[in-house]
Formats: C-alpha cells, structure tokens, sequence
C-alpha cells in the first residue's frame, strides 16, 4: 500500500472530475466559495488505501462533524480502557 498522505494538485483535480463539487456525504453541490477536505471513503485507519478511487470531496460542515464524532469516539474507549485496568469484576461461574 502506498503510505503517502498528501495529495497533488494534479490528483486533486482528478477526485474533482469523477465526482464533480459534490460532498460525497450527502451528494449536495458544494458552493465555489465554499472550503472542502479530500477524505478517504474508507478510512486509512481501517485498512483503507490511499488511491485517488478511495478519495472523495467531504464539505467543511460534515468533514468538522466527522472529525467531532472520532474524536468522542476514541475518548470514549479510552475512557473504557482506561477504566478496565481497575475493574475487574468477579467470575460468575468458576471453571
């Protein structure tokens, strides 16, 4: 897999042209004067590739909510975690 993470203007310009000004969220237009981020389709933290196909334009609106959602996502199984190493509950049944 190819472990680059940033991308060209040219490569840039070929996600824009297979999916247009479009947030691939929701499909909306995304207006010209309006910011957007290159996001993976599947996460590169999940195995996703980096390839232009697994690249589409997210809107700033649900790019910032994704970024919202991880965030609380990962604090609160590190919270879980974190929390396991004290509480060990006692066995049930003993085998």
């Amino acid at each position: 897999m190819n472990e680059k993470r940033q991308l060209s203007e040219a490569e840039k310009q070929k996600i824009l042209a297979q999916h247009g000004r479009r947030c691939f969220v929701d499909g909306e237009p995304i207006p010209k004067d309006e910011l957007f981020e290159f996001h993976h389709i599947k996460p590169y933290s999940s195995g996703g590739p980096t390839s232009l196909n697994n690249i589409a334009p997210v809107c700033k609106r649900h790019h910032c909510k994704w970024q919202v959602e991880m965030h609380l996502a990962r604090k609160t199984i590190l919270h879980l975690l974190e929390r396991k190493k004290w509480f060990n509950p006692p066995l049930l049944f003993e085998f």
